[in-house]
């Protein structure tokens, strides 16, 4: 389909349990397919930050630059040739290194496990960072039939601990002390 084309939200063609992907039919329920689904959840969720962000008047080039990022690990999950055109490289996994380094200079060492606790924004970072981890757990598991680019499974392994430390850092900005878990 042609970026100019216009397309039709259904197609009949899923009514039976089956999907198109990239030319073949395949189950919904196979691993590709959840990791698609998973990651189109994950857009969903990285859409209401930016709008919570928007909405307070905070950046949200990081955000907007995972979302890309994000987009183009559901293309080339969809592709499992692998479009040469939907890399990801390791300068966007040494960016996500750079950013999640630059939020631990701000935030106290971490020694016990926490809640997550604290401000609303925080809160849902933290849920991102879950539904990272099912997406990263069902790339493993799709990694085990297929090959997957090593890079994909960094980057989804980097979002997550971003997420982690974006929440952790607006818990400090917002002046939310972190609750420790005693064990």
């Amino acid at each position: 389909m042609d970026r100019g084309e216009t397309m039709s939200i259904y197609t009949r063609k899923g009514d039976k349990g089956k999907t198109d992907l990239i030319g073949k039919g395949v189950v919904k329920s196979h691993p590709r397919i959840h990791v698609i689904g998973l990651l189109d959840e994950v857009m969903v969720w990285l859409g209401a930050l930016i709008s919570r962000f928007d909405e307070q008047q905070i950046a949200t080039d990081d955000i907007e630059y995972i979302g890309k990022q994000a987009s183009i690990t559901q293309c080339g999950s969809a592709d499992g040739e692998g479009r040469t055109d939907l890399k990801l490289t390791e300068e966007v996994i040494n960016n996500l290194e750079t950013k999640i380094d630059e939020f631990e200079k701000e935030l106290p060492p971490l020694r016990n496990f926490i809640y997550y606790t604290g401000h609303k924004d925080a809160i849902l970072c933290q849920q991102i960072r879950v539904k990272i981890r099912t997406v990263e757990r069902w790339l493993v598991e799709l990694h085990q039939k297929e090959v997957i680019e090593p890079t994909i499974l960094a980057f989804v392994n980097r979002v997550s601990d971003y997420f982690y430390n974006l929440g952790r850092y607006l818990n400090v900005k917002n002046k939310y002390k972190e609750r420790i878990i005693k064990l």
